[in-house]
Parts: structure tokens; C-alpha cells; sequence
């Protein structure tokens, strides 16, 4: 490209092949465009803010837009893979705007700063549209054993790259521009995903200038995965790490790590478990993932692993033994499914002291869409009063927001130039409107008063994450310009901190009984702190009588009618809680009710758990304690009942776990319960009884000592 000041590039025209065929990028899967390009006399080049390389769609000669992707400030040469999703806001328009439901030209092109002459400069090479993604799968050649180095390799060795993952020089991580499936659901043989490597694996980040700030070129949700896939009679096996040790005491070692440099991506080990014939997750850790889903009581392994700042994991039935979850999403973390193989998992809260906020926004409502102007770097030094909160014209509905990945209490602001004139409300976003925060203390008089001062004030319960600006969805506060004349003075901010975390690890989706093993739960500051996550915040969940659920708890809210103790309650009185045999009659009421039954320590208290419902003490807590009977003769039948109602709680025909006439037999009840026992033995042993035997506070054994019956005589 030669000449002075140029801005100008190469695009195709889509309908060649077709006449009049356009393509429409607003699809799913059609929005993100990849394209190589090289521009070798960065000299000339122009800064991103300008343009310097861009993107240019159109749907028609005249109309069209352009996206900036790169400039003299942030490129330094050689081969670069740009990927953007068409649905983000141009950078520039001509004409009327590209209609991105139809668009016929698609191309790159350059913005200099000077006179080029004489030389080929700029180069372009493999133009996509899609989902970028890499799929490793068995053919007709037979099966297929890959690794992270195997997915490099073969990419690497295509002459046209698809780029999707690279190797950068000196640097030993693997970089993805896109999603990593193992297997299909057509393949002809077995895939087997190995990688003890301890490989690091790393989603990048792109960029691009969209006119008024450096934001995300892409949509993680659609692109960024890892997942497996197999067909029906020819599975797929996915192994990350290696597990050592044996029984509850096996760790992970070597499973690497998986991580972001910014936008969220997802592990879906789950949607196609039927095909998958193991997934085992050893010893890796994955950082800032969104949802990492597993399933699989038979094929799933998650053992010496670290989710570290994601959104949730979602074991369901899977082995998840020996994790940590470390600060992860406000409201999130842990979901525990009603069947789990949850044991031995530990929690570690995020970090307490004041952090910055993850993104500060000025927006502006007068021009169409809004007009977006971020702050987050201000908002995160001490430079006096870099931190514009309004448009120089203000308008009724311009907000100043400030958000965090988490939900909390408190806002910390030092405001340099104090508001004058006007009037603002304080705001947060409940998932569809900016509403009033009720109740909140304003040290800063809406931006009015000057120093450091904070906003404190009760999360509310309808308080939702959203995206500002494609990615990185936060729990935004902020002040909306409101009726009452223009400011005279504009405030400046010259530095803002979030405090007061809202801890939860533990999200419970659905009332329902949750029983695990040893959850231990580390830095969350004063006990009885939030931990527990309901799904219910405003209303619990109230049954009437014939639609009760078997097996389920709950707790009488109105007598009416019927007769609870034909269901399983005690008695018939309001607030007595049951759990249900029979689905009732009559026109009594009761309200779904948690039940967590913890076994082997960290047991919550009613005050760790949030949004269960608008009643306290939503949520059973029971300590589940493992007795074992030891010394138990052969032909052994051992029968538990509760002492005050003749329930039995736990029992066995006949013991044959351990050696001959040292059998055992585990019960797990709740501590402290009040119990009778009694050993049958249907040789000439004789028979024991137990009464009002309190269940202990800890595991333990029960040893028997089974007399020989004199009067015994064997026909």
C-alpha cells in the first residue's frame, strides 16, 4: 500500500458466488469474523483510537462500518489473528450503518499517518466467519489420542492456520481464540483427551476500539469453552492431571492450569455425559472460569482441584473430593445438587480489605445507543479529579455507574470537585430498569460533598449482574442525572473502592434435603457470616395439602383440615416441621423447608444462610453422625428406631460387611438424637436391647458383645 495518509483496504464481495446472497451476522453462528493480517511499515501506521487497522463491513458500497482493531500504540509486527464479534458497536459509519442482517462486502483495511512509496506492506490471509473452534475427533482412520500440544500441532502444520490456538515465542502457554471440544457425536471410533502435562492454557483477551473506549471484540459466551462429545457405541474420554493416593485421601497433581486474561469462559462436561465413557479432572486449576458443569456418578472424577474466582461449579452427581473453591461470584460458587458426591471440599473467601471497582462507566442517554465512556483505570489511581462522572451536557437519565463482580455493602468515593446545581438519584440495576437504592446512608450528598465518603446500604434482593459493554457483567450503583434544573459544576472523581463483600459459596437451587461430607470454610471474618445461598429472595414456596412431595420437608404454615401426622408430622401445630410420607388432604398449608445434613464438620448455622426465603429459619441443619457397629456375630439382623416415635431409622437384615463373626454395620443419623437398638440373631446368639441411646456428637464405633443364648436348642 503506497501513498500519503491513506485509509483504505481490500474487501470481498460475499455474493460473488451467489448473486445477491448477503450474509447475516446478527446469527449466532455466523458473528464472529477471524482474519490474519500483517502490516510491515508500522512507522506509518496510524493509533487505534484513529483506526490504524480495522475491520470494514458493508452492506452496500455506500453504507457500511468499521470496527478498530489495531494501531501503532499496541502493534509491533508480524502475523496477528483479529477476531470480532459483528454484533459490537462500530468504531465509524458511513452512509447509513452496515445492516449486520445483510451484509455483501466483508474485509480489512489500513489508516496511515504518512507517505508510503514503492512497497507491498499489507497482507491478509484466511478470512472466517463462525464460532471458532477446535474439534479433535476419531475418523474412519481409526482412533484418536490428543493432547493440548496435539491441538497446536495440528493446526500449526495447516498451511492456511486457523490461529484458534497459538504458541506465542518464549512463552511455553498454550493462547486460545476460541472454543476446544474432545470428540463428536458422529465419530466412527473412541477419542481420548490425555494432558498431564501441567500444561498452561490461557483465553485471550481482544480488543478493539469501539469510538469511545478499549472494550471486548468479542462474545465469550458463544466461543469460549472447553467440552467433550462422543457418539452412542463410540465414546470419548477426557483426562486432565493425574490422581495419586487412594480412597478419601486421593489428590490431583499435574492437570495444569486453565485460565482467562479477561473474558469468562465455560467447561460443559455434562450436556453429553451418555457418550462420555470418563472425565477426570486431577489436580488442575481453573481460574475466572464462568460455569463449570459436571455429571456422572460413574464417569466423573473432579479430585485436588482448584476453581479459583468462577462463577459456579456444578458437580451434580459427580466425585468432587478434595477441592478448593477460592472467591468465587457473590451468590454462586458451589452448587449442590440434591444427589452429590461432595466430600471433603474446602471454601476460601475472597479478599476483604477495599478493591476496585471492576468497571466505572459515564453514560450518556442522548445519542443513539447510548454514548459509553470508561473510567475503570481513573477510578483505580490517585490522580486528582480524572474521573468525569456526567456528559458537559447533561440530560435527564446520563448515569455514573460503578460496578463489581460481586454484590456488596458498601462504596467508597473520594469525590475532588463537588457537585453543584441539578439533582441525582442514587441507583442500581434489578435485571431490567435503574430503581432507587431504599435506605441507603450518601456520605457523598449525591456527589456533592467533596473528600473521601461512603455509600452504605442493605444489598437489595433484586439487585442483578448485567454487561455494559458485551462482557464482564457487574453489580453496578451508581447516580442518574434526575429532574431539577442542569448542574452548574460537574463532579470529578478522583478515586473509588468497593468494600463489604457479600459472601456466599454455597448455592442451593431448589428446598430440598442436601447431605455432604466435611465442607470447611475459611477467611469469611465474623462467624455466622453468609455462606448459604437460597434460590427463593422474596417468597418461600407455601403447598397445600394434597400436592405435598414425599421425602420432602416442610414446615406447617396453616393447620386447616388436615391431619399432618398421618403425613409424617409430629403433631398438627404451625411451625412444627415434617417430612412428608403421603402428599395430604384437606385444606392445610406448609412451606418448603432446606435441609442440610452435614456430616464430619464445618456444620452452618441458620444465620449463615441468604435468600432462603422472606421467614428465617428456612433452612434445617443436621449434624449426620457415622456410628458404627463392630463385633456384630454372623447372621446379625441390627434395627434402629427413633425412641420417641418407633420409627426405625436405620437397619439391616442381616450384617455380612466385615470378617466372619466380626461383622460391622454403619448407621448415619443426626447427633444427639435419642435412640433404641436391637441386635436379632437367628443362631443361639442372644438378642440385645438398647434403649434411649443418645447418638454421639462425632463419628465413632459401637462395639457388641453378643452372649451365647444357654436356653438355645437346635432341633
Amino acid at each position: 500500500m503506497t501513498g500519503s495518509a491513506r485509509d483504505e483496504g481490500a474487501w470481498w464481495d460475499l455474493s460473488v458466488t451467489t448473486p445477491g446472497a448477503t450474509v447475516d451476522f446478527t446469527a449466532d453462528a455466523n458473528r464472529h469474523v477471524m482474519v490474519w493480517v500483517k502490516f510491515d511499515s508500522i512507522s506509518f501506521l496510524d493509533t487505534l483510537e484513529n483506526g490504524g487497522i480495522f475491520i470494514i463491513a458493508g452492506s452496500s458500497t455506500a453504507n457500511w462500518s468499521k470496527w478498530y482493531m489495531l494501531g501503532s500504540d499496541v502493534y509491533s509486527g508480524g502475523w496477528v489473528r483479529l477476531i470480532l464479534d459483528m454484533a459490537k458497536k462500530p468504531s465509524e459509519n458511513a452512509g447509513t450503518p452496515a445492516s449486520m442482517n445483510a451484509i455483501q462486502f466483508l474485509g480489512v483495511g489500513v489508516k496511515m499517518n504518512g507517505t508510503v512509496t514503492g512497497a507491498d506492506n499489507f497482507f491478509i490471509d484466511r478470512l472466517d466467519y463462525g464460532q471458532p473452534e477446535l474439534q479433535a475427533y476419531a475418523d474412519a482412520v481409526g482412533n484418536v489420542d490428543v493432547d493440548w500440544q496435539a491441538y497446536f500441532d495440528e493446526d500449526d502444520a495447516i498451511g492456511n492456520k486457523y490461529g484458534i490456538i497459538q504458541k506465542r515465542p518464549g512463552n511455553d502457554p498454550f493462547f486460545l481464540l476460541g472454543g476446544i471440544t474432545a470428540g463428536l457425536s458422529t465419530q466412527s471410533g473412541t477419542t481420548t483427551f490425555l494432558d498431564a502435562s501441567d500444561a498452561v492454557v490461557e483465553f485471550t483477551n481482544p480488543t478493539y476500539h469501539n469510538g469511545d473506549a478499549v472494550v471486548s471484540a468479542i462474545d465469550s459466551s458463544l466461543i469460549y469453552k472447553i467440552s467433550a462429545e462422543g457418539a452412542a457405541s463410540q465414546n470419548t474420554a477426557f483426562t486432565l492431571g493425574e490422581v495419586v493416593g487412594a480412597a478419601d485421601a486421593r489428590q490431583g497433581v499435574n492437570g495444569g492450569v486453565i485460565q482467562t486474561a479477561g473474558p469468562r469462559f465455560t467447561m460443559d462436561f455434562e450436556t453429553d455425559i451418555a457418550d462420555l465413557s470418563a472425565v477426570n479432572i486431577y489436580g488442575t486449576k481453573i481460574k475466572d472460569a464462568g460455569v463449570c458443569q459436571f455429571s456422572g456418578s460413574a464417569e466423573t472424577d473432579v479430585i485436588g482441584s482448584t476453581f479459583a474466582g468462577c462463577d459456579e461449579v456444578q458437580p451434580n452427581d459427580a466425585e468432587f473430593l478434595n477441592n478448593f473453591i477460592i472467591a468465587p461470584s457473590p451468590d454462586r460458587g458451589l452448587e449442590m445438587a440434591v444427589t452429590n458426591g461432595i466430600k471433603r471440599v474446602k471454601f476460601v473467601a475472597g479478599e476483604t480489605a477495599d478493591q476496585r471497582f471492576v468497571r466505572v462507566w459515564q453514560i450518556d442517554v442522548s445519542p443513539t445507543p447510548d454514548g459509553f465512556v470508561e473510567f475503570t483505570a481513573e477510578a483505580a489511581e490517585a490522580t486528582a479529579d480524572d474521573v468525569i462522572c456526567f456528559p458537559a451536557t447533561e440530560a435527564d437519565g446520563d448515569l455514573f455507574v460503578l460496578g463489581a463482580p460481586f454484590k456488596f455493602a458498601k462504596a467508597r468515593i473520594n469525590t475532588g470537585t463537588a457537585r453543584s446545581g441539578g439533582a441525582l438519584l442514587l441507583r442500581y440495576w434489578n435485571g431490567s430498569a435503574w430503581a432507587t437504592i431504599s435506605g441507603a446512608t450518601d456520605g457523598t450528598n449525591t456527589l456533592s460533598t467533596t473528600g473521601l465518603q461512603d455509600i452504605t446500604f442493605t444489598p437489595p434482593t433484586d439487585w442483578a449482574a448485567v454487561s455494559l459493554d458485551g462482557e464482564n457483567p457487574a453489580f453496578y450503583i451508581g447516580f442518574e442525572v434526575d429532574t431539577g434544573g442542569a448542574m452548574t459544576t460537574n463532579p470529578l472523581v478522583t478515586e473509588a473502592w468497593v468494600a463489604d463483600q457479600v459472601e456466599h459459596h454455597v448455592h442451593l437451587p431448589v428446598h430440598e434435603t442436601y447431605s455432604f461430607t466435611t465442607l470447611e470454610f475459611f477467611g469469611f471474618g465474623a462467624a455466622g457470616a453468609p455462606k448459604w445461598h437460597g434460590e427463593n429472595s422474596e417468597t418461600r414456596q407455601v403447598i397445600t395439602a394434597g400436592s405435598f412431595v414425599v421425602t420432602r420437608t416442610y414446615e406447617i404454615v396453616t393447620a386447616g383440615s388436615t391431619d399432618f401426622t398421618l403425613i409424617g408430622s409430629a403433631d398438627n401445630n404451625v411451625g412444627t416441621r415434617f417430612t412428608a410420607t403421603g402428599v395430604g388432604s384437606g385444606t392445610g398449608t406448609a412451606a418448603e423447608v432446606s435441609q442440610i445434613d452435614a456430616s464430619a464438620g464445618a456444620d452452618p448455622v441458620e444465620g449463615e444462610f441468604d435468600n432462603t426465603g422472606a421467614t428465617a429459619g428456612e433452612v434445617r441443619v443436621t449434624n449426620n453422625i457415622q456410628v458404627t457397629f463392630t463385633g456384630v456375630k454372623d447372621d446379625t439382623e441390627i434395627r434402629v428406631y427413633d425412641s420417641s416415635s418407633g420409627a426405625e431409622l436405620a437397619g439391616i437384615e442381616n450384617a455380612t460387611a466385615g470378617d466372619p463373626d466380626e461383622r460391622t454395620f454403619a448407621a448415619t443419623l443426626q447427633a444427639s438424637t435419642v435412640v433404641d437398638y436391637t441386635l436379632i440373631n437367628v443362631a443361639d446368639w442372644e438378642i440385645i436391647r438398647v434403649n434411649d441411646f443418645t447418638w454421639p456428637t462425632s463419628d465413632g464405633t459401637l462395639p457388641q458383645e453378643q452372649r451365647q443364648e444357654r436356653n438355645y436348642n437346635d432341633p
